[in-house]
């Protein structure tokens, strides 16, 4: 009898009690995990998990990063391992987890490094000396995993050929179904919905200065955010101060329930973000048939195309964001016709178990 195959997985591991705002990073997780239990497959997780609030020092995620390098080197001298799945953000955690590449390559074991974070282009791009050593170490994973073609014009500028770019959407989260319908033709008030951290990246300030322009044209709309951060007061006051109270709900942090249940009470999800992978909160909204209106940033632009199933906008413009707003609102027609889109888009791009497919078939090559 054939023995199992066996493989590493760098990156968050699922608690024992499940937070109520799990990241993107946990739910892909938890999503691969589950595809390699469900076919057979021994599967190791060495944890990434940290807290963010506050940020640990330099000296503490040092430490770790020599603990889980330690780790990955018992598994690869205990089992014979068919290869190791890499998750990774910017910053140290980039650097940390090449190493655990370069300890792939000493054992031969393929590996997949899969960048998570929308802020490690502007990380490289700002520093001739990150650029330079960025090039270097690309070198050592064996494949280099992307959530979207979008990126793989950055990684061939920093010298990786297109032989070893293997590109993997993000996927919906098991609790998540796509919808059979699209949204219907009579929508009388449009109802615009944000999910995310309330905080500045996210583009929270364009975005209240575009509901500002959009209600100098018309108040048929209603707009809810759903989330907290640093700006959710600033939020509160902004929609009292400037008498958007009957058009704005501010709901806080809500769980996955009660985010699903938001969700399927809107008719267009906003997110103006300055920088993403891929966020999930997307991803539920399209699989509600929702269109969108976001940044293209990270590797929305892939899955939200302009004008087909949504809006894409530039950062930090509030016109071009009231604009698209008021598009839906100057022709509801639309909102039926980018859903149908929108679902065929979620489809074929973000399937569970045709994603993680592509990642186990790579190693197995």
């Amino acid at each position: 009898m054939d023995k199992k195959k066996a493989y590493i997985f760098v990156g968050a591991k699922e608690p024992k009690v499940m937070t109520s705002n799990p990241g993107g990073q946990l739910t892909a997780s938890i999503g691969l995990k589950k595809y390699a239990m469900a076919h057979g497959f021994d599967f190791f997780v060495v944890d990434t998990t940290q807290s963010s609030f506050p940020v640990p020092s330099f000296f503490f995620r040092v430490k770790k990063g020599l603990s889980r390098l330690f780790q990955v080197l018992v598994l690869l001298i205990r089992h014979k391992v068919s290869g190791i799945i890499i998750f990774s953000s910017h910053g140290f955690s980039f650097y940390e987890r090449i190493a655990i590449t370069m300890l792939s390559n000493i054992f031969s074991v393929k590996s997949l490094f899969f960048m998570r974070s929308g802020l490690f282009k502007d990380e490289v791009a700002n520093s001739i000396i990150k650029r330079f050593l960025t090039r270097c170490l690309l070198h050592s994973p064996t494949v280099i995993g992307i959530q979207g073609d979008s990126w793989r014009p950055f990684y061939e500028r920093l010298g990786v050929v297109e032989e070893r770019i293997l590109t993997v959407p993000n996927w919906l989260p098991e609790h998540v179904s796509v919808v059979d319908a699209p949204l219907g033709l009579d929508i009388d008030v449009v109802n615009f919905c944000f999910v995310g951290w309330i905080v500045k990246e996210k583009g929270i300030i364009e975005l209240l200065h575009a509901i500002s322009l959009v209600k100098q044209k018309t108040n048929a709309f209603n707009f809810t955010f759903v989330g907290g951060g640093t700006l959710e007061n600033f939020v509160r006051e902004y929609v009292q101060r400037n008498n958007l109270d009957n058009i704005v709900d501010i709901l806080g942090w809500c769980n996955p329930q009660q985010v699903a249940e938001t969700l399927s009470k809107s008719h267009v999800f906003v997110l103006p973000s300055h920088a993403e992978g891929f966020p999930n909160s997307l991803l539920e909204a399209m699989a509600l048939g929702l269109p969108a209106i976001c940044t293209g940033v990270g590797a929305i632009s892939d899955s939200l195309k302009n004008e087909v199933n949504g809006f894409v906008v530039p950062v930090d413009s509030p016109s071009a964001i009231s604009n698209a707003m008021l598009r839906y609102l100057n022709e509801p027609a639309l909102l039926h016709k980018h859903s149908l889109s929108t679902l065929e888009i979620i489809k074929r791009l973000h399937d569970r178990d045709e994603n993680c497919r592509r990642i186990f078939d790579m190693l197995n090559r």
